[in-house]
């Protein structure tokens, strides 16, 4: 339900959620860092919980969390 890829250029995610379910949450670890994505009916939220940096892209964008950013929320469609 993630969308999750691995392409020679990095993660891609397009996430969705299930009809009949609320929300969902997961942790991976990639490239020496972790984060957490939950997502939900309206959004899915992107949180770095180890490492200095870990970039993906969701959709069309490219994505970058940092120590001192790690938090990217982008609609579900």
């Amino acid at each position: 339900f993630l969308g999750m890829r691995h392409y020679t250029d990095g993660l891609h995610f397009e996430p969705h959620m299930p009809d009949a379910w609320k929300s969902y949450q997961c942790r991976l670890a990639y490239r020496g860092s972790r984060m957490e994505v939950r997502v939900t009916k309206d959004q899915a939220t992107f949180t770095l919980i180890e490492g200095d940096q870990l970039s993906f892209r969701v959709g069309d964008e490219a994505v970058t969390l940092l120590q001192e950013k790690p938090v990217f929320t982008c609609n579900v469609k």
